[in-house]
Formats: structure tokens, sequence, C-alpha cells
């Protein structure tokens, strides 16, 4: 007889299945929660990060309040923003098996591209660089980190100090490269017809 069918036999015998149904309802409680201490850690991680640096007057951390959904995340976004559209770095997770992914957003769907060359030029620049684009994302990648499946699960729990320093350093590295080009395509989008 192989595991899963020891398992399944151990597990419905009279005496084990009460155990075994109150464990499975917990293991749902288990997951969200480790996936929101791992959310929660990137936040507070970030805003270090952000609050002992020169940026710490222009920009601030904003996280989604269901980061349990698909299409939730963090970004950096600026405090100050005249114009309903503008550009930011965010990290979220994907809907299905809800794998992280980051890079430049827009703040409202973009379905009509922008004729701004500073925009154009960036779009070039983050292709170059291997981020595809939609009419939600400037520019986005996909890291290898999957919320809710097990081996993220042992992450968090083994060693969640790295894998949340990991996912820090991806979205701040990306955010103190691109700032400067950031910056002025908010600038260059607000001087367009105020957000079109």
């Amino acid at each position: 007889m192989d595991y899963e069918s020891e398992v399944v036999k151990f597990l419905t015998q009279k005496e084990n299945l009460p155990f075994a149904l109150e464990i499975a309802e917990k293991i749902v409680v288990v997951k969200e929660k480790l996936q929101k201490d791992f959310w929660k850690s990137v936040e507070v991680k970030l805003k270090d990060r952000l609050d002992n640096s020169s940026f710490r007057e222009t920009w601030m951390i904003k996280t989604d309040e269901d980061v349990l959904s698909s299409w939730s995340g963090l970004s950096i976004v600026p405090i100050t923003t005249p114009q309903s559209l503008h550009i930011f770095p965010r990290i979220e997770q994907s809907s299905g098996d809800l794998r992280l992914f980051y890079g430049i957003r827009y703040s409202r769907k973009n379905e009509e591209p922008i004729s701004i060359k500073v925009l154009s030029d960036f779009f070039n620049e983050l292709g170059e660089e291997n981020y595809k684009n939609n009419y939600w994302w400037v520019g986005y990648k996909f890291t290898d980190i999957r919320p809710m499946t097990n081996n993220f699960l042992f992450k968090v729990v083994d060693n969640l100090d790295t894998l949340v320093e990991d996912v820090v350093n991806m979205l701040w590295e990306l955010f103190e490269d691109k700032v400067d080009s950031i910056n002025q395509i908010n600038e260059a989008i607000a001087a367009n017809n105020d957000s079109p």
C-alpha cells in the first residue's frame, strides 16, 4: 500500500476521524494567518526602509486591506498626486495560484495609450529589462513566490526574515532605480490635459 492510501486508511479510522476533520477545518485558518504574517512583515520592513531614506517626505507605503484575495498587495505611492492617473511601484499576487509579481503599475486601468515621450521611453526601457505590460501595468515581472502553497508556508515558518528581505529588496531596488523616471512620467501625465 502506498503512503497516501496508508494515511487515508489511518485518518478514516473511527478514533482518528474526529481529529482529522478538526485539523482539516483549521488548515485554512493557519494558511491565512501565515499569509497575513508575511504581508505584514513585508509592510513593516518596507516602511522601515522608506522611513530611513530620502524619499520619506514624498512617498508612502500602502497595503491593500484584504491581502488574501487575488490582485491584492502592497504599493509605494506618492504622498500627493494631483491627477487620478499616475504610476508607482507595486507587488501583488495574481489570481489562481496567487503567484507574486511586481513592477510599475498605473493607478487605474489605462486602456488608451498615452502619447508622452518619457512614458514611451520608459516602456522601451522596461521591455529591454524583460518586463511585460498591459492596461494595468507599465511593466511587471513574475517571481517564483506563490503564497498559499506548502513551500511558501514552510518558508514563512522556517525563514520569514529571509523571505521578506528578498521580497522587499525586489520592490525597493526597482523603486530606487526608477523613481526619477516615475516622477518625470507623473509630472508629464499631470501636464498632459490633467490626466486623460
